[in-house]
C-alpha cells in the first residue's frame, strides 16, 4: 500500500506575525489530498483567506464531485474579487490515488517540481476554463521513492528584478533542489535550504510569505489492532480470518478477544507475570503478534499517553509500547467488536475515568489522524 509522506516549510513575510499561507491534507483509503493555498496580500487578511480556500477544498475533497470540478468550482468563485472587495486565495491541489496516480491543479501559482532517481523537472500544467477564471492540471504516476514539490510564489518570484527579471521560478527550484540531492540531505533540510536560498535573492528577507511542501511515496507501515468480541457470536471465525489476513504488524487488545484468537487459530496463550503491577494492564503472550493486552485499559492509557512526548516515557510497559507502534505506522486499522461489554457501564469505570471501547477509538483516531496517520475502523 502507498503511503504519502509530507513535509512543510513555511515562513512569514518579513514584518509580519501571521503567513498568509496555508496547508491542510486529507487521507482516506482511496486518495490522499494536498492542498497549498495562498491568500492574496499578507497578514491576517490573507490568512484568514488562504484557510478559507483549504478549507473548502478539502470538504469538497471529501464529497462524491470529482476533485477536478471541486478545483474548477474554487477557482471560479475567485473571480468576484477581481471586481470587488473579496477574500481570495491562490491554490496548488494534489490528489494522489492509493495506486500511485496524481493530479495537480494549480490556480495563479508556480507549476509543480517532481523528482525521480535523481531528476528533478518542472511540470508543466495543461490549462483549461474555470467559470471566468483559469485553471492548471499536471497528471502522471508516482513511483515508489518519486517526490512532489509544489511552492507558494514567494518561492518561485524569490528575486525578481535583482537577480531574475520574474524571480527563480519553478526551474530555478527544480536546478537548486537537484543540486542538493547529492549532499543526501534529509527532507526538512532540503526544504530549509531552498527556503535559504530565496531569501538570500531578496536582501536576507522573506518579501513575501514562502512555503515549500514536500510529498514522497513510500511504502506504507501497516498496523491491525483488535479489540472486543464481535456482536453475534457466530461471527467469532470471520472476525479472526479478516484480523490474520491483513497485511502488517498485528496488536490484540481486550483479554476475552485473546481468548477467541487462541481458540480459533489453536494458539497457547500465556499470561506475562512481569506485566502485572499498578499502573499497566495485564499482558499476555501469544506467538505471532505484537502485542497481547487487556483492552479498555490499554486504550484509554495509551489516549492519555500521547499527548506526551515520547522522550518522557518511561519503562517499556504495554502501554508505551503499544504508543511506539501507534507512532511507527502510517496506517492504523481498528478491527472493533461491537458486543456490549456490561462491565464498561460500571460506575467503577467511569469513577477512574475508563471511557468504553468506541469512544476511546475515536478519541485515538482524532489523535493519530492529526499526527498524519491513516486510521480505519471495521465494525463486526
Amino acid at each position: 500500500m502507498n503511503y504519502y509522506q509530507s513535509w512543510l516549510n513555511q515562513n512569514t513575510k518579513t514584518g509580519q506575525i501571521v503567513c498568509g499561507d496555508a496547508s491542510m491534507h486529507l487521507r482516506t483509503p482511496f486518495q490522499t489530498v494536498f492542498v497549498l493555498c495562498d491568500g492574496i496580500g499578507s497578514g491576517i487578511y490573507a490568512n484568514i483567506a488562504a484557510i478559507t480556500c483549504a478549507n473548502r477544498l478539502i470538504e469538497l475533497a471529501k464529497s462524491e464531485i470529482s476533485f477536478r470540478s471541486a478545483c474548477q468550482m474554487v477557482a471560479a468563485s475567485m473571480h468576484i474579487a477581481r471586481t470587488e472587495v473579496a477574500p481570495f486565495s491562490a491554490f496548488t491541489a494534489v490528489q494522489l490515488m492509493n495506486d500511485g496516480r496524481f493530479s495537480i491543479f494549480v490556480y495563479e501559482t508556480p507549476s509543480p517540481v517532481m523528482e525521480r532517481e535523481g531528476i528533478c523537472l518542472v511540470l508543466e500544467p495543461e490549462y483549461f476554463p474555470a467559470g471566468m477564471e483559469r485553471l492548471g492540471e499536471c497528471y502522471g504516476t508516482l513511483n515508489a521513492d518519486d517526490r512532489l514539490l509544489v511552492f507558494s510564489d514567494g518561492a518561485s518570484q524569490a528575486g525578481m528584478g535583482t537577480h531574475y527579471v520574474l524571480g527563480i521560478g519553478s526551474e530555478g527550484l527544480a536546478y537548486y533542489w537537484q543540486q542538493q540531492l547529492a549532499l543526501n540531505l534529509s527532507e526538512d533540510q532540503v526544504l530549509q535550504n531552498l527556503a535559504a536560498k530565496t531569501k538570500s535573492l531578496t536582501d536576507d528577507k522573506y518579501v513575501d510569505d514562502t512555503t515549500f511542501l514536500l510529498v514522497q511515496n513510500r511504502e506504507a507501515k501497516l498496523l491491525n489492532v483488535l479489540t472486543g468480541p464481535p456482536e453475534i457470536r457466530s461471527q467469532d471465525r470471520n472476525y479472526v480470518a479478516s484480523f490474520m489476513a491483513k497485511e502488517g504488524k498485528k496488536v490484540i487488545c481486550g483479554s476475552t478477544t485473546a481468548d477467541i484468537v487462541s481458540r480459533e487459530l489453536n494458539l497457547k496463550i500465556d499470561l506475562v507475570e512481569s506485566s502485572l503491577g499498578f499502573a499497566s494492564p495485564p499482558e499476555y503472550k501469544m506467538e505471532g503478534f505484537e502485542l497481547v493486552s487487556e483492552g479498555a485499559v490499554l486504550l484509554n492509557q495509551a489516549a492519555n499517553l500521547l499527548d506526551e512526548p515520547p522522550d518522557v516515557w518511561g519503562e517499556q510497559t504495554s502501554v508505551e509500547r503499544f504508543c511506539k507502534l501507534l507512532l511507527e505506522a502510517d496506517v492504523i486499522t481498528f478491527l472493533v467488536g461491537n458486543a456490549i461489554n456490561e462491565a464498561h457501564a460500571s460506575p467503577l469505570f467511569k469513577q477512574v475515568g475508563v471511557k468504553p471501547r468506541k469512544t476511546i477509538i475515536a478519541m485515538l483516531k482524532e489523535k493519530l489522524e492529526s499526527l498524519g496517520k491513516l486510521v480505519i475502523e471495521e465494525g463486526y
